[in-house]
């Protein structure tokens, strides 16, 4: 689980919450923005071609992921502000502007 504010140093990601999941060589990301991505890491380890709208593969780890949400309790997840302290930590990673 990840929540991931924009970026401008990395235009090409999108902001908001994520979960993974990933058996064997498959890598299903779920994001609250509507991005998904689904990976074969066999074919493609660094995960440069997202697979998603192809075949049943990615809807198979979405159900999965789904379910798993359901059991903890994490269907619906909202936009939490982050308090001070927290985004000068992250800040001072390098995670956020």
């Amino acid at each position: 689980y990840l929540l991931r504010e924009p970026q401008k140093k990395f235009p090409h990601t999108h902001p908001g919450h994520l979960f993974s999941i990933k058996r064997g060589s498959a890598k299903y990301v779920w994001s609250s923005g509507g991005h998904h991505e689904y990976y074969d890491l066999a074919g493609d380890p660094e995960a440069h071609q997202n697979l998603y709208a192809d075949g049943p593969a990615p809807a198979t780890e979405a159900e999965r992921l789904a379910a798993w949400r359901k059991q903890y309790g994490l269907e619906v997840v909202e936009q939490e502000e982050l308090d001070r302290v927290t985004r000068d930590r992250l800040k001072a990673l390098g995670y956020i502007d």
